[in-house]
C-alpha cells in the first residue's frame, strides 16, 4: 500500500512534466514560424507557398490561372491577301500583333517561295474564334497547344503583394512616431527594400496577368501554289500509283518550266559565252586544216649549187 501511495505522485509528476515539455516545444516552433513571417519578405523562396507564407485566410481562387499558347503551321495561296485579312481581324478581336517576321524569297533562286511568321497577342476568351479565322482562309498543316495552369504561382506572388503593402503601411506608421535619428535611418532603410520587393513583385503580378488575360498564338504561314491534300484514310495501291504518277508529270513539267526560266534569265551570259566558244572553236579548225595541209605536200628540200 505504501508503495501504490507513493507511486501514484509521482506518476502525476511525470505526466505533467511530459504536458510542459510539449508545450514548450510548441510554443518554441510557433516562435519559429512567427520569426520567419516577420524576416524579410525577399529572403524567403520565391516560388510556391512556405510554410510560413501558408495562413487559415488563403484560399486558391475558384477560377484557374491559364496561360494558353498556340503554335500554328499554315499554307496560304495569296499571303497579301491573308496578311490583310488577319490584321485586320486581330484588330477587331482587341488584340496586337507582338512580332512579326516576312521572307519574301531570293533573287537567286527561280521560285520564290514567301513565309511569314507571327507571334499574336488575343483575349484568351477570343483565341478560337480568330484559330477559326485562320482556317477558314487558309489550310492548317499542324497546330499545337499547351495550356499552363499558373494558379499557385499568382496566389503566392499576390500574398507576398499584401503582405508587402501591410509592412510598407506599419513602417509609415512608426516613421512617423519615431524620434531617434538611428530609428528612423532603420526604418528607413527598411522601407527601400520592402518598396523595391513590393515593385518587383508587382511588376511580377502584372507580368502574370497579361499572360493570362491574353492567349499567344505563334503563326507561321507559307505560301503555296496548291494545298498540301490532308488524308484522312490510307489510301489503295492504286491511288498511290496514279497520284506518284500525276505528281511525276507535274514535277517534269515545274523542272522544264523553270529551265526555260533560267534559259530566258541567263541568256546574255549564255550569249557571249557562245561567242567566245565559237571563235576558239574556229581558230582551232583552221589550225588543224595548216597543220593537215603541210603533211600532205611537204616542202621539197632545197638543192645546193656548185662553185
Amino acid at each position: 500500500m505504501k508503495v501504490r501511495k507513493l507511486f501514484a505522485p509521482l506518476l502525476v509528476l511525470m505526466l505533467l512534466l511530459s504536458l510542459t515539455a510539449c508545450g514548450g516545444s510548441a510554443t518554441a516552433e510557433d516562435n519559429y514560424y512567427s520569426a520567419e513571417m516577420d524576416m524579410a519578405p525577399g529572403a524567403a523562396p520565391e516560388e510556391g507557398l512556405s510554410k510560413s507564407e501558408v495562413t487559415t485566410d488563403t484560399q486558391l481562387p475558384t477560377d484557374r490561372k491559364l496561360i494558353r499558347t498556340i503554335d500554328i503551321q499554315a499554307e496560304a495561296e495569296d499571303m497579301d491577301a491573308l496578311t490583310q485579312d488577319l490584321t485586320a481581324r486581330i484588330t477587331a478581336l482587341g488584340g496586337y500583333v507582338e512580332a512579326k517576321n516576312l521572307y519574301n524569297g531570293s533573287t537567286y533562286s527561280g521560285y520564290i517561295r514567301r513565309n511569314m511568321s507571327m507571334t499574336v497577342r488575343i483575349p484568351a476568351d477570343k483565341a478560337d474564334e480568330f484559330i477559326s479565322r485562320v482556317s477558314e482562309n487558309s489550310n492548317i498543316v499542324s497546330s499545337t497547344e499547351h495550356i499552363d495552369d499558373v494558379t499557385l504561382q499568382y496566389v503566392d506572388t499576390e500574398s507576398h503583394v499584401k503582405a508587402l503593402e501591410t509592412e510598407q503601411e506599419r513602417l509609415l506608421a512608426l516613421l512617423e512616431q519615431a524620434d531617434n535619428l538611428q530609428d528612423i535611418l532603420a526604418l528607413e532603410e527598411r522601407l527601400t527594400q520592402v518598396r523595391y520587393e513590393l515593385e518587383r513583385y508587382a511588376s511580377r503580378l502584372r507580368t502574370l496577368d497579361n499572360q493570362i488575360t491574353y492567349a499567344t498564338i505563334h503563326l507561321s504561314i507559307t505560301e503555296v501554289k496548291e494545298y498540301t491534300p490532308v488524308q484522312k484514310e490510307e489510301p489503295t495501291a492504286w491511288e498511290r500509283i496514279s497520284k506518284g504518277f500525276v505528281r511525276s508529270l507535274k514535277n517534269i513539267g515545274e523542272d522544264l518550266e523553270e529551265f526555260l526560266i533560267w534559259v530566258a534569265v541567263n541568256s546574255p551570259y549564255l550569249l557571249i559565252w557562245g561567242v567566245i566558244l565559237t571563235a576558239v572553236i574556229l581558230l582551232l579548225r583552221r589550225r588543224v586544216r595548216r597543220g593537215s595541209r603541210r603533211r600532205r605536200n611537204p616542202t621539197p628540200p632545197t638543192e645546193e649549187k656548185p662553185e
